[in-house]
């Protein structure tokens, strides 16, 4: 399998340079009355609300453009409707490429450069293929004609598919402090789907020790410390029929600072090319479940466990982030891990592995825009790592 959104964008910039303006000039010199075109609206679901960028505001602005160019579409309006302008893989941008091959176009016709997407690169290349291959120019509303053959437009292309970019970046980023904040907040649900085993919600959103689980996670630590080395894992699951552990949910168990007080939350916003970290740490007296000296126990057990099995820092972080998602709420939060879409705020799920089977990293895929992407990548998880170590075990923000 392959994700779209991970398939490396070769330079266009560099790639096209050297279009040849003329080209395709003989057989698209069009009279005034005889312009050709092909038009094309989005908004993503977060945007669909907003003053100007509906799909019916986009329509109006289109057909004045139309009228105004004096260019007759030679299909109806091309919709992509609650996708992301990341996800170049949308049903909408194949229909461009397949209509600019079957018909002679000269226009193709957006009210911004930022509706085609907001992925500079792949934005830039999309545009320059158009003009390369097809002989097609762009129709923005505020610049009108964009020829991406010609030196002068090219620079505003550029621009305002990077500010596009940019716009995005900017939004996933305050997106993603104000779910930190939410969680320094006391509000669990920013963050994670449900509380860790051994806790419940409570009515302001937080989480509190839920007894008769609670004793359970004291147990398990118990079990899992004097059990034999080499089953510690499956001992334990055993131990516990009626709750049906697997030794995945063991290890994630004994492991999580959550039962000694610490609630913590990591987001790894990786919109665009830039990836940016946010923490909370956040101690917590009443989430105390088990004493520090059980669980430091139960850590130092886990690492002679990871050291017989030949386990390295490096797969031992990535077992620890790929073995705690399963709803994947880049965010990720640690100790139990979830992932969002970074570009639309919802749940992503697991959608294959890479081809690699030494890689521990899968595809995840947007439940809500059918964004892709791999998670987690190497320079991901040293980040993680590194940033961790700094805040661990002190409380206050470590963005």
């Amino acid at each position: 399998m392959s994700s779209n959104t991970d398939q490396p964008v070769e330079n266009p910039i560099q790639k096209y340079r050297n279009i040849d303006p003329e080209r395709f000039e003989d057989s698209h010199h069009k009279d005034w009355d005889d312009r050709q075109g092909i038009a094309y609206r989005r908004v993503s679901s977060e945007e669909q609300a907003k003053e100007g960028r509906s799909l019916d505001s986009q329509q109006d602005q289109i057909e004045r453009l139309c009228n105004e160019m004096n260019i007759s579409l030679k299909e109806e309006l091309i919709t992509d409707a609650g996708l992301s302008g990341s996800d170049f893989d949308r049903p909408g941008i194949k229909e461009i490429l397949k209509l600019v091959d079957e018909y002679e176009v000269d226009y193709l016709v957006v009210t911004r450069i930022n509706r085609l997407g907001r992925d500079a690169l792949k934005t830039i290349n999309l545009i320059g293929r158009l003009r390369t291959e097809f002989g097609v120019k762009l129709v923005t509303n505020r610049f009108k004609e964009l020829d991406f053959a010609k030196h002068e437009h090219r620079p505003i292309i550029i621009t305002q598919a990077g500010e596009a970019q940019r716009t995005n970046e900017s939004r996933s980023e305050s997106a993603q402090r104000g779910v930190i904040q939410s969680f320094k907040n006391k509000n669990w649900n920013a963050v994670y789907d449900k509380p860790p085993y051994g806790y419940e919600s409570t009515n302001q959103g937080w989480i509190r020790p839920k007894m008769s689980a609670a004793a359970n996670v004291r147990k398990i630590f118990g079990t899992f410390v004097s059990a034999t080395p080499s089953r510690a894992y499956t001992e334990t699951a055993e131990a516990f029929p009626r709750q049906d552990f697997t030794t995945s949910q063991v290890k994630e168990i004994v492991s999580n600072e959550i039962y000694v007080g610490w609630a913590i939350a990591v987001i790894m916003d990786t919109c665009g090319l830039s990836t940016n970290l946010f923490a909370e740490t956040k101690y917590e007296r009443e989430l105390v479940i088990v004493s520090d000296d059980l669980f430091e126990m139960a850590q130092r057990k886990i690492e002679r466990l990871d050291e017989l099995n030949g386990v390295d820092d490096t797969q031992r972080g990535l077992e620890k982030l790929e073995g705690t998602m399963e709803s994947v709420p880049a965010l990720i939060t640690f100790p139990e891990m979830t992932l969002r879409c970074p570009n639309c705020g919802q749940p992503m799920t697991k959608n294959g592995t890479p081809e690699d089977p030494e890689r521990l990293s899968h595809y995840y895929r947007c439940s809500d825009c059918g964004n892709e992407r791999l998670f987690p990548k190497k320079r991901e998880l040293r980040r993680l790592e590194s940033e961790l170590s700094d805040f661990k075990h002190y409380g206050g923000n470590g963005d």
